[in-house]
């Protein structure tokens, strides 16, 4: 992968047997060996509230949906066989998140390993084809993608999409159509891991490209052009279900949210940028990076100028594309891998993330790689400085993602002012019984972003719990504003009502909060206590029923209340009954 190599035609040739040199499988072990001993810390992380809840811990449907859990799409992604592992995660350890790390951890010493098998298909030096696996699995942007459990669908979509180009390369000479199939195979299921899969069969061309240029290309889409279309097809059809499936739940960002049509070009070209010098220099990686803020309703001035000078290191690379061929191939499986997620169609709350990186990296190592003289002593002391220097970087990059507390607080050194890191902090301090501390951090993130109706909730859920409820109705009235359709705020507005004794305007609130979710339990369950205040047992059971009915298994309230209404109409025959069950779910 020299490309400053004599034109060889045979030197072109890929070996379909991969990497030939006995000894390259015990560096590489090796290898294996080392970034396993710097990921493991990571075994002994927990989740963190940031996907988790909705993916693992919160998520009821995996314990009681059962495979059915898995065709569920969550936040708009529909990746059936990342869920699947995830249940099968639970169903062998519960809720206990070392089995998630360590699952995710092996796929990524997996990935790891066919990158290595991958690039033994293609000619460079012994140390050259060792230090692009060594730096993809060593450098900090992975930390994400391995770290945090909801971003299994990384890891596991690049296993499938390096095992299918495995096939591409290896079905060349057509002399096994196992190969064909297997391609198409672990294209399906790389698409059922992640959507990002859907540039699959491009990086099939492009990995053509870097040996044979684009007469290969020609020559391979002749040969195997039918296969090649089955895979586009797939991908294309995935492809309109996500895009669908985000726009209709609200993940894709639409014009009202101040960044329009006109800016997605200059934040992509940003994007490419900040990729790029990011893979060189990994310092200050963040879990978050938000988007710019607009002064008089223009970006940053960098950002303008950012489609100049990608377009200036374009005619650059395009004027030496002879010496460098190898760098410039690289350079497009890299942008490939990418083009999914530098919001040219913007998606989600943050301008760009250490995941999106997780496979296309390979393509700017391979470009870089090319530059390295390999036969000097300099260029390996070098390229092993590199790996040293990445290996620090990444121990140190774990330590955000150990807990919620350390993550937002991570995305905090880098970004003092992010509201939703404030937010998401507040919502973990809360959980662990560190409720001022939440407090303050949900009234800084409502100062900083007036508008921002969850934080503006939980800060109305804190003033509830101190019983400041003057203040937790105008919080939740205000919430409703910018998110009048949130039956969590109308319930919570209920309950605050309710306590101030303005029934009428309690019972109000909840009732629209069960009419925008019918099966929201502890909306029914706030109705039944509304009805027990003014003694009505009869309608108080109902609704403590209807809210049992439609609880989770972990609560309880609904249970506990209609024993309190059995014992008050004396019946403590069924009050029994029913504290026996508790009792029985409770050490269940």
């Amino acid at each position: 992968m020299n490309s400053k190599s004599k034109k060889n035609t045979q030197r072109h040739q890929i070996n379909p047997k991969g990497f030939s040199n006995p000894q390259s499988k015990y560096w590489i072990l090796l290898g294996l060996i080392l970034i396993g001993l710097i990921t493991a810390p990571v075994l002994g992380f927990d989740f963190v509230n940031w996907d988790d809840n909705a993916y693992v811990y919160e998520n009821s449907t995996l314990s009681s949906d059962g495979l059915a859990y898995i065709w569920n799409p969550i936040q708009g992604n529909f990746h059936p066989l990342t869920q699947l592992t995830l249940y099968l995660n639970y169903l062998s350890g519960g809720l206990n998140p070392v089995g998630y790390h360590a699952i995710n951890g092996v796929l990524h010493l997996s990935n790891v390993y066919l990158i290595w098998v991958l690039i033994g298909f293609f000619p460079g030096t012994t140390f050259q084809k060792i230090w692009i696996p060594l730096a993809f699995g060593l450098h900090p942007f992975h930390v994400e993608s391995y770290a945090w459990v909801s971003e299994r669908k990384d890891v596991l979509y690049a296993f499938f999409t390096l095992i299918s180009c495995i096939c591409w390369i290896r079905a060349e000479d057509n002399s096994k159509k196992i190969n064909q199939v297997g391609m198409i195979l672990a294209l399906w299921a790389a698409l059922l891991s992640k959507p990002m899969a859907v540039t699959t069969p491009f990086l099939w061309i492009m990995l053509t490209g870097v040996q044979s240029g684009f007469p290969g290309i020609r020559k391979r889409m002749k040969e195997q052009g039918i296969i090649w279309s089955i895979g586009l097809g797939s991908c294309l059809a995935l492809a309109g279900y996500t895009f669908y499936a985000q726009y209709d739940t609200g993940a894709i960002r639409s014009d009202d949210t101040g960044f329009g049509i006109q800016d997605n070009l200059f934040i992509a070209c940003r994007g490419l940028l900040f990729y790029f010098l990011k893979t060189l220099i990994p310092w200050g990686l963040s879990p978050l990076y938000p988007y710019p803020i607009k002064t008089q309703g223009y970006l940053p001035m960098l950002w303008y100028l950012t489609p100049i000078i990608i377009g200036i290191l374009g005619v650059i690379l395009y004027r030496f594309r002879e010496k460098l061929k190898v760098f410039n191939w690289g350079i497009l499986i890299w942008i490939t891998c990418l083009l999914p997620v530098i919001q040219l169609i913007p998606a989600g709350s943050a301008v760009a993330a250490d995941r999106y990186m997780y496979l296309g990296i390979w393509g700017l190592l391979i470009a870089f790689s090319s530059l390295i003289p390999w036969n000097s002593l300099g260029g390996k002391i070098g390229a092993l400085g590199i790996l040293i220097v990445w290996s620090g970087l990444t121990f140190q990059q774990q330590k955000v993602w150990k807990n919620g507390e350390t993550l937002h607080r991570g995305i905090l050194k880098e970004y003092p002012q992010e509201p939703v890191a404030m937010n998401n902090l507040g919502v973990w301090l809360e959980d662990h019984a560190k409720e001022k501390d939440a407090c303050v951090w949900y009234e800084k993130a409502v100062k900083i972003k007036p508008d921002f109706s969850e934080a503006i909730f939980n800060f109305a859920v804190c003033k509830y719990k101190n019983q400041e409820w003057k203040e937790a109705i105008r919080l939740n009235k205000l919430a409703l504003q910018y998110d009048s359709l949130n039956p969590e705020i109308w319930n919570n507005l209920g309950t605050c009502l309710g306590a101030t004794g303005d029934s009428i305007s309690s019972y109000q609130a909840l009732q629209k909060a069960i009419q925008l979710n019918p099966k929201y339990s502890e909306a029914w369950n706030n109705l039944g206590m509304l009805a027990a205040m003014s003694e009505n047992w009869p309608l108080a059971m109902q609704h403590f029923t209807q809210a049992s009915q439609l609880a989770s298994a972990t609560y309880l309230d609904p249970l506990h209340n209609m024993r309190l209404v059995h014992l008050q109409m004396g019946d403590s025959v069924e009050a029994a009954k029913i504290q026996d069950q508790l009792n029985h779910l409770k050490t269940k």
